[in-house]
């Protein structure tokens, strides 16, 4: 993780989360890592961020309020290619996991999140896509 720190041009993650405080703290642990954050809290505002910035990595709510998470990936491939994205889930289910797998999602990840697991998959998640090993 301290790779990340020493890096002149910060990668950026958005975080898609419908609760605020989970939001924050998402951000803010991808903060500690070395990373600059986005946040959104749904499917359309993510939607709006990506069409104008570049965005490294996706973290996103499975059960975004207004377009869920693989929705909002669908819409997404329409008019730019997708980055690197992780889902979360309240309740995982098989169906959710193979879905998201095929839709090329990197992992799902139960809610509530565990901080550790999830600095190692978007670290990996990362280095893999922008061959940074």
């Amino acid at each position: 993780m301290d790779f990340f720190n020493r890096l002149s041009n910060p990668l950026s993650v958005l975080v898609a989360e419908s609760h605020p405080a989970i939001r924050r703290n998402l951000s803010e642990a991808l903060r500690g890592m070395g990373l600059s954050t986005y946040e959104a809290s749904g499917g359309q505002e993510t939607l709006e961020i990506v069409s104008t910035v570049r965005v490294h990595a996706l973290i996103l709510d499975y059960d975004l309020p207004d377009l869920g998470g693989l929705q909002t990936v669908r819409v997404m491939r329409t008019f730019r290619e997708v980055p690197p994205y992780l889902l979360l889930a309240s309740a995982i289910t098989r169906e959710m996991q193979v879905d998201a797998l095929a839709s090329h999602a990197t992992s799902v990840i139960p809610k509530p999140v565990d901080m550790d697991m999830l600095s190692d998959i978007v670290e990996t998640m990362l280095l893999r896509a922008y061959n940074r090993f």
